[in-house]
């Protein structure tokens, strides 16, 4: 099973079969996880009426970004320098050579030109798009609410989603997907942000809290959320996207050796989010989704469970 690539540059892989490594590890919503259920920071809003979640490429928005800017930057330098310095030196040239110096300069404005906009449009997978690309699960109508990369919204029953965990280059995550009719031909594909190794315990734990929330409500669920990810209507802040970079190295030397990385890391993620806009669901589905008066498992800025009032599994989040 080749590992299921996805990021703004590398859609996942659609209108295919699924392979008979997906049936295999296979996880039916029916059917409780080894894995106890955990939010593992990944809560937008939560009530008794849906539960929301960012995609599953959120935590890398930003990676992205660095590099395409980098190069973006040296090839347009690389691009302008040498018909600058030939303009700026082309007194000084012999008369022999100033048609081979403005030949060299103008192959080297078209090869950083070529590079530049390839750059550039490689760039632009991440910047001028959405922020994130939330999830809705709504477990009184059992329907699940999908943002696309083109803004679309995708929407299909709860119990017609197949979900299974599957590799991702070198991390494993859980996925699910929009089938056909047929029940086997793969028509759109979405991922949970929790991902980690093969063998981690706690791999399916995020999918446990989604599930348990689906089949059985949020009553044992909601003391976990002492923080959600404040993102349902606006940019994240560029604090909140170094933390949220971060989380994976835990604390202590391993957190401290990544910092300055993180650091670099969370710059390019806040140019990202600068330049990208806030999704907001179509009025339809917030009207489906609308939340009781007095609900007591309401989960967002406003309505935090008190810090550490639930323990963490292995100090994880």
């Amino acid at each position: 099973m080749m590992p299921l690539l996805k990021s703004p540059v590398i859609p996942y892989l659609l209108n295919r079969p699924l392979s008979p490594f997906e049936k295999q590890a296979h996880l039916p919503q029916k059917q409780r996880s080894p894995a106890p259920p955990w939010f593992q920071l990944s809560v937008i809003k939560m009530n008794s009426t849906f539960l929301e979640c960012p995609d599953g490429y959120f935590l890398e928005k930003g990676f992205v970004g660095l590099f395409g800017l980098i190069f973006v930057g040296m090839s347009g330098f690389a691009g302008l320098a040498f018909p600058i310095v030939t303009i700026m030196k082309w007194s000084t040239y012999p008369p022999d050579e100033r048609f081979e110096s403005l030949l060299f300069a103008l192959f080297a404005f078209a090869i950083g030109s070529f590079f530049f906009w390839g750059f550039l449009n490689f760039l632009k997978k991440e910047i001028l798009r959405y922020t994130h690309y939330p999830v809705r699960f709504n477990r009184k109508t059992r329907k699940v609410h999908c943002f696309r990369d083109d803004g679309t919204v995708m929407t299909e029953d709860w119990d017609k989603l197949f979900f299974c965990t599957i590799p991702m280059l070198r991390s494993w995550g859980v996925y699910f997907h929009r089938l056909a009719e047929d029940g086997e031909t793969v028509l759109d594909t979405f991922g949970l942000p929790y991902v980690t190794g093969k063998n981690d315990e706690f791999l399916t734990s995020q999918w446990e809290f989604v599930r348990h929330f689906m089949e059985e409500g949020p009553a044992e669920l909601v003391g976990q959320v002492d923080i959600v990810m404040d993102i349902a209507d606006r940019r994240e802040t560029f604090w909140n996207g170094f933390q949220r970079l971060m989380a994976p190295s835990g604390s202590g030397i391993v957190a401290l050796i990544f910092a300055p990385l993180g650091f670099l890391f969370a710059i390019s993620r806040r140019f990202a989010m600068l330049t990208c806009i806030v999704p907001v669901w179509p009025a339809e589905i917030e009207a489906e989704c609308q939340i009781e008066p007095n609900d007591p498992y309401i989960r967002d800025r406003n309505h935090l469970a008190p810090f550490g009032s639930v323990p963490y599994p292995d100090g994880r989040r």
